[in-house]
């Protein structure tokens, strides 16, 4: 992510010769990624272990042997507490697949849809796709091509469904209004910011708002606010020798006692400590 947007939107460098982004994910210690969004579609598939997903129509985990579709610009955020995470990730350019598949704004992709004799062989595409890529061979990209059109078909005939106008319509409507909601907070989080304030700028009703934060983000206001605060801290602790008062203060935390409480929540380590260690 780029450091001015990394508290919302994700960029993604794809590939050089290849219209994707795909590695290999690894986590052995709490991770947690705050709410964010990108264009690109996104899979994830886990190997080893269970990831916590949130995106702004369900809150569920992935086990081991499972896969989830992220759709373009779906607002979603990961969470993992165990020992050990293992599994792949796969980012499509939707530039790319708007190219090849010219209906595509109107398609959504849920991976219930398919049978699981079909799913195994999706994820089968998907890992050889990896190891083309890693193959690092003069002309992978071929084969590499090859393998990301055969998932790109069976998104479409395994996992899709089509949405109608009024449901594409309702969707950006609740995209625009997320993205001025997060957009105001990115810039303004180390301000004393209240839902009433955050209220009249999207001109809804508090208690509304509250709700459609719950149910699109997975947090409430407070826990998102504090989440990018949060962000911004464990940032400056990890790559400035900035004094600990002073990311307090620019963080928009009231006093150290409340820092040290919601960093060591999240962290499980002091800021001292967190700083220490690193």
């Amino acid at each position: 992510m780029e450091k001015e947007s990394k508290l919302w939107h994700e960029i993604i460098s794809l590939h050089q010769n290849i219209p994707i982004r795909i590695f290999r994910s690894l986590d052995e210690k709490q991770s947690f990624i705050i709410p964010h969004f990108h264009e690109e579609i996104e899979i994830i598939y886990i190997s080893n272990g269970v990831l916590e997903i949130t995106d702004n129509t369900s809150q569920l985990k992935i086990k081991s042997g499972q896969f989830y579709i992220l759709n373009s610009n779906i607002i979603h955020s990961t969470f993992f507490k165990g020992k050990r995470l293992e599994g792949i990730v796969l980012q499509i350019s939707y530039p790319f697949l708007r190219e090849v598949i010219p209906k595509i704004d109107y398609y959504q992709f849920h991976e219930s849809l398919g049978s699981t004799d079909r799913k195994s062989i999706f994820t089968g595409h998907i890992k050889s796709l990896l190891a083309t890529v890693e193959s690092q061979e003069p002309y992978m990209y071929l084969r590499a091509y090859s393998l990301l059109f055969q998932i790109i078909e069976m998104l479409l005939t395994d996992y899709s469904c089509e949405l109608t106008p009024k449901e594409k319509n309702i969707n950006k409507k609740y995209f625009d209004r997320i993205q001025i909601i997060t957009n105001y907070l990115k810039q303004n989080f180390h301000k004393n910011i209240s839902l009433q304030e955050l209220s009249d700028l999207v001109h809804l009703n508090p208690t509304y708002l509250s709700r459609f934060l719950k149910k699109n983000l997975g947090l409430s206001f407070y826990e998102y606010l504090t989440t990018i605060r949060l962000e911004y801290a464990q940032y400056q602790l990890h790559h400035t020798s900035l004094p600990i008062m002073q990311i307090i203060e620019e963080s928009g935390f009231s006093s150290y006692s409340q820092f040290n409480k919601e960093f060591k929540s999240v962290y499980h380590k002091t800021p001292r400590e967190f700083r220490k260690k690193l």
